[in-house]
């Protein structure tokens, strides 16, 4: 499938040459990333007159994220025609040709300041995060011509591409292999806002009954997110990778991560009714919502939203799903315990948090590590959810929520 969202699609090989500018410079005794010599570095690559707005623009958002400001940042996204998202990608290989080029930190210079990483990290995944966002609720307002059928081999092919990634990416760290981390970022970068780009958008234009057919709208968004993740955790690694301190340390931490990563929350396995369950069954399930409230009550609030023909309540103790991203009319995936009577029933979300993981699998290691930047479960929230709707209260928290402790 060729993507149609990058009309000048990027040659897979890296063409920079050492920024004759330093992107991350020192001040005031710490070093920080300097967009102004990153805006610089990208006009003298590109060498074009024409694309210096649109390179003002991408290093503007780099800058926009890194202060957190994420309606600015969906703003100045509909700035930039889809052909330029190719100078976002550059961006990125400015890091990998820092990274090449900068010896063993005797100097005392600590460019490879673990905070620079997930600046870098925290800008290329919310790009894409942004971009697929974007792409799937533009879609609501088309018709499919494609049944979820025809898509569900495309969905797994690709699923089974992240596995791929995530198992080189632990092979690149236990072999210090940097070049191994390159190939999984530019594989990454170049799916994500190419071909998977365009299988985001055909499930966004589906209608609701469609995209629950195996989940398969939960999967899409949820893939999304986690290909955001790994393109920033490649970035995070490679820096862990410049001092030999910080190398070995990877390599310990990679070797004694046997297992790659837990299968929840697995939004394929889950019922889409409580009917016949004994109260207190734990399950996991997955509804179409039209609403979603928040219940400011003495010592226990909560939120809840309302499956769209009424049968069940999905509540959420002590947290507003609307500020953790959800939105109404679409779909949630929750692992929780059936409480209520027989004629109000409700699903009680449970909390999964990664960190009693991460000694064990590597994926949970990662996102541990990656929080700052960017996690890709806020809340530790045992629940998954479409991409909220543009325009409805609270649809920014989705990306917020992540990128804020």
């Amino acid at each position: 499938m060729k993507s149609n969202f990058l009309s000048d699609t990027p040659q897979k090989k890296r063409e920079l040459k050492r920024p004759a500018l330093p992107i991350i410079i020192q001040k005031n005794g710490t070093s920080e990333v300097s967009y102004l010599n990153i805006r610089k570095t990208l006009l003298r690559l590109e060498g074009e007159r024409s694309k210096a707005s649109s390179i003002y623009h991408v290093v503007h958002i780099a800058d926009v994220l890194n202060r957190k400001n994420i309606r600015r940042a969906y703003i100045e996204m509909d700035v930039i025609p889809d052909r330029n998202y190719d100078l976002v990608l550059r961006m990125g290989s400015l890091w990998w040709d820092l990274m090449d080029n900068i010896p063993d930190y005797s100097d005392g210079k600590d460019y490879g300041d673990l905070g620079n990483a997930l600046t870098f990290g925290r800008f290329l995944s919310c790009s894409l995060h942004i971009h697929l966002h974007k792409l799937y609720d533009n879609a609501r307002h088309k018709t499919s011509k494609q049944g979820p059928q025809n898509l569900a081999g495309q969905m797994v092919r690709f699923e089974s591409m992240y596995d791929d990634w995530l198992y080189a990416s632990r092979n690149a760290a236990r072999n210090d292999d940097h070049l191994a981390l390159l190939d999984i970022y530019e594989d990454i970068q170049f799916t994500g806002f190419g071909e998977f780009a365009g299988l985001v958008s055909t499930v966004g234009s589906m209608d609701w009954e469609q995209r629950g057919y195996k989940s398969i709208g939960l999967r899409a968004c949820q893939l999304s997110r986690k290909m955001a993740f790994l393109l920033a955790s490649t970035i995070y690694l490679r820096a862990r990778m410049v001092r030999s301190s910080s190398r070995s340390g990877l390599r310990k931490v990679s070797t004694s991560r046997k297992k790659l990563r837990r299968r929840t929350p697995n939004v394929q396995l889950s019922l889409k009714g409580l009917k016949g369950l004994e109260k207190y069954t734990r399950l996991p399930i997955a509804a179409y919502v039209n609403d979603i409230t928040w219940l400011n009550r003495g010592n226990k609030p909560y939120s809840f939203a309302t499956e769209v023909n009424g049968n069940f309540d999905i509540r959420l103790y002590y947290k507003n799903m609307l500020r953790s991203g959800m939105s109404a009319d679409t779909w949630i995936w929750v692992k929780g315990k059936k409480e209520g009577s027989n004629a109000s029933p409700r699903v009680v979300a449970e909390f999964e948090g990664v960190g009693q993981h991460q000694g064990t699998y590597w994926e949970d290691y990662l996102v541990t590590e990656l929080r700052d930047a960017y996690n890709l479960y806020p809340g530790s929230l045992h629940m998954e959810w479409e991409f909220p709707v543009l325009g409805k209260r609270g649809a920014l928290n989705d990306i917020v929520s992540r990128i804020n402790k």
